[in-house]
């Protein structure tokens, strides 16, 4: 699913989001590094964590 996609869905249900770019600097560039250079560090808790520090701990429901 596109970056755009998601970030789209989350402005139509009023939340608000970071640019593409960002997303693609804080997520996706250093998970890219990983599978690429240290696939060993890549789980689903380091991801969930890329993902906890750029939305600043909001969990589901909260902005």
């Amino acid at each position: 699913m596109s970056i755009n996609v998601i970030l789209a869905r989350a402005a139509d249900r009023g939340e608000r989001g970071p640019h593409v770019e960002t997303v693609v600097d804080r997520i996706v560039a250093p998970m890219m590094y990983r599978i690429l250079f240290l696939p060993a560090g890549l789980d689903a808790a380091y991801a969930y964590w890329l993902v906890t520090e750029l939305f600043g701990g909001r969990g589901k429901g909260q902005q």
